[in-house]
């Protein structure tokens, strides 16, 4: 019986099946405290169900990914709350872009078994880890998937002018740039697919890029709305991001960046989930070579454009797919993370298995020790993928090893300081949290310092680092509320009720910053201000069953005070 084209790509399912071997331990793994918080288990945008209006009209964390949030709000349907589903979900998401990765490249490479290969590095690779065992990575392999799909449909049409095959690919790039707004590159993408299918096909550059040119158009238009507006979105961090740089620093910060990851394709050691500055932040020497680096590969690249377009073709892939992640343009990114490589790898891998393959076709006794190669330097990474991510089972794993390969990490301090202060270490907390702050002062290690020194009764230092966080972050608001309940409960309330306002004006929506409002008036024997703060408690949280307590109280007590509470209360770690 004939074999049928489906059955005849039966080989990609290997490196599916390694992958699934090397990562199926993610069904295990917890959430992580480094935004799966935000993106997850507190995000407001999941708590009603699937709901594609409140995906699309939110901006929640300054950000517009609906599709992502659509994708997560469908996991919480299926599976509930617990990390499971979401893990499992992003498995599923990497083992069907190998897939995809394996048609492509084995379209690229002409090769079936060549594009195995391509796909089993892309599959087991530690650069990989980050995205496929991090919850809040969603977004990288749901836009990977959409991505690959575009790319892949439209260079299968062979420049055949379908309405059908364009709306799809539309669609399909409209979706990963509403998981993912980096995946604007997308039209780059395809324009690059074009003019490696005009080398492939022996046809003129300007007739294979004009054709479907509707469609890339239409793309390109796509992209640059969703540019616009998470441009707007964007916020930088306090911290994180280092010092500011001027555009000449940045773009020696880019180049270094890229040259980084290209060596970590090759090497892939001391991976961690952030960075801190000093990672990009180097010496001038160093930005230029990288500069110069990056220049020499990318003219090189083009020189050998006519007799070796895949190799053009996997460094451009490369450039352009990093390009957004690099810190030129900074909106709040964690500069440096790994998952940005998760498919402008395939550029790389493309170029490595292209020039192996072109060197094994010339020598044939070559052949059978180059495959032995090839499987064992895929096992080799599937083992060392295998104990990277391991390091994502829980935070205090995440974070203890972040600490070993890297240096002066304030961020992995501070994450790991709340940990261990969850899992009552409190004192080691504190010390995290001390060399976190003597090492880039901001303002969550200062809250975080004021609650452990707060529960310890050193209520003067606690206050110190409440104010010190106001300072460095004004708009956070549980710094406000703990600092008005510490100054109430050490007497100085009228400095309380200038704090508690400030925050009230700043949050008009909290519930919180009134009532403790109304307990320092109620400590000042003020019981009508009192009455009318709990009111708007009341107002703005109908539910808010402590402000309804003390409303009642204070009205069947009247004007005399008896028994006042002992101070208001703070917000909590």
């Amino acid at each position: 019986m004939k074999r049928t084209p489906l059955l005849s790509y039966w080989p990609l399912l290997l490196p599916a099946l390694l992958a699934g071997l090397v990562f199926h331990q993610v069904g295990d793994f917890t959430f992580v405290n480094l935004d799966d918080d935000v993106y997850v288990t507190d995000n407001p945008v999941l708590q009603n169900g699937i709901s594609p209006a409140a995906a699309f009209t939110s901006n929640y964390a300054e950000v517009w990914i609906p599709v992502t949030w659509l994708s997560f709000m469908a996991d919480r349907a299926l599976h509930g709350p617990g990390p499971g589903g979401y893990h499992r979900t992003n498995l599923a998401l990497h083992l069907l872009n190998v897939l995809l990765v394996g048609l492509l490249c084995q379209r690229l490479l002409g090769s079936r078994w060549a594009g195995v290969v391509a796909a089993g590095i892309f599959a087991v690779h530690p650069l990989t880890v980050e995205a496929v065992c991090w919850v809040t990575a969603r977004k990288d392999l749901l836009s990977g998937t959409f991505a690959l799909s575009t790319v892949v449909i439209h260079l299968t049409g062979n420049g055949r002018r379908t309405t059908v095959r364009a709306v799809v690919v539309l669609l399909l790039a409209l979706a990963a740039m509403l998981a993912k707004p980096a995946l604007v590159v997308l039209p780059a993408w395809l324009i690059l697919m074009d003019a490696w299918r005009s080398t492939a096909t022996t046809q003129k550059l300007r007739t294979a890029l004009t054709r479907s040119w509707g469609v890339k158009l239409a793309v390109l238009v796509a992209a640059v709305g969703v540019a616009a507006v998470t441009i707007r979105m964007a916020r930088g961090a306090e911290y994180g991001l280092g010092a500011p740089a001027n555009l000449v620093e940045r773009l020696g910060q880019a180049a270094f960046m890229v040259v980084t990851w290209l060596g970590r394709c090759f090497w892939p050691h001391g991976l961690a989930p952030i960075y801190p500055p000093s990672a990009w932040e180097q010496p001038a020497v160093v930005l230029v070579l990288s500069v110069v680096v990056m220049v020499a590969l990318t003219v090189g690249a083009f020189l050998l454009a006519r007799q070796r377009p895949l190799l053009t073709w996997g460094w451009l892939w490369f450039v352009v797919g990093v390009a957004p992640a690099v810190g030129i343009v900074r909106g709040g990114q964690l500069l440096m993370s790994d998952r940005y490589v998760y498919l402008p790898m395939v550029g790389i891998v493309v170029i490595v298995v292209c020039i192996v393959h072109k060197i094994l076709a010339r020598r044939p006794g070559w052949q059978r020790p180059g495959a032995v190669a090839a499987v064992a330097v895929v096992l080799a990474l599937a083992c060392t993928s295998h104990l990277q991510a391991h390091q994502w089972h829980d935070p205090l794993t995440l974070w203890a090893h972040t600490l070993d390969v890297t240096r002066d990490n304030a961020t992995a301090h501070t994450n790991y300081a709340v940990v261990l202060d969850e899992a009552g270490r409190s004192g080691e907390a504190l010390e995290h949290l001390e060399t976190s702050l003597r090492i880039a002062p901001h303002s969550l290690a200062h809250y975080n310092a004021g609650n452990i020194l707060n529960r310890q009764g050193r209520l003067d230092e606690a206050i110190v680092h409440f104010r010190e966080a106001r300072r460095r972050d004004p708009e956070r608001l549980e710094a406000g509320l703990n600092l008005g309940a510490l100054l109430a409960r050490t007497g100085r309330t009228a400095e309380a009720l200038t704090v508690l306002r400030d925050a009230a004006r700043r949050h008009p929506e909290s519930a919180a910053a009134r009532y403790n409002m109304g307990l320092v008036h109620w400590l000042r024997e003020e019981p009508a201000a009192a009455q009318e703060a709990w009111r708007r408690a009341l107002a703005l949280d109908p539910g808010h069953a402590d402000a309804r307590h003390m409303l009642e109280r204070s009205m069947a007590t009247g004007p005399a005070i008896t028994n006042p509470p002992a101070s208001p209360d703070s917000s909590g770690p």
